[in-house]
């Protein structure tokens, strides 16, 4: 879901600057992601001095969580999805699932395996996905992929699952 909800995103809107008196919708979506840490922190570590869990920072990352599955067609229903506005809450949803889902792999991966280089491997996944990226972008603008794009067979949904695919063997790959 949160792959699909992907292709809904503006994603220049992302590293887009402000205007003058605001800031940039990435920022925002990072400060919208700090508050709902903080508040997910009070409620984790409260029910932590309860004794009614035994992991509170994990907890943390759990209620901190924004699903993006959720958020696109709540936002498509009422055509907020073709409005900045919407575009804009999109962003703030993706970052809190992406940073949320980096710290809950890191935290399992460390308690796991109790090893730093564990953790990293995250990261290199996350390294390969944003260069798949630049690569598809810039592929996007040759005039041989936009006519093949437009055609009837649907080749964006398909790359869209061999992509999934793609990715989902890297990550089995590194553990």
């Amino acid at each position: 879901l949160m792959f699909l909800s992907g292709l809904e995103i503006d994603f220049d809107l992302i590293l887009q600057r402000g205007n003058r008196n605001e800031r940039p919708p990435w920022l925002k979506g990072i400060l919208f992601f700090i508050t709902a840490m903080a508040a997910s922190g009070v409620i984790a570590y409260s029910l932590y001095g309860a004794h009614l869990v035994q992991h509170p920072l994990f907890l943390t990352f759990i209620l901190s969580t924004t699903s993006i599955g959720i958020v696109t067609p709540a936002l498509k229903e009422k055509g907020w999805l073709l409005v900045p506005y919407g575009q804009e809450i999109l962003v703030y949803a993706l970052l809190a699932d992406i940073m949320t889902l980096i710290f809950v792999a890191a935290y399992t991966t460390w308690h796991t395996s109790g090893n730093a280089a564990s953790v990293l491997l995250v990261l290199v996944l996350l390294f390969i996905f944003v260069a798949v990226y630049r690569i598809l972008k810039a592929v996007k603008g040759v005039r041989m992929f936009s006519v093949v794009e437009n055609a009837t067979s649907e080749l964006g949904l398909r790359g869209s699952f061999a992509l999934i695919l793609v990715f989902l063997a890297l990550a089995q790959l590194l553990g």
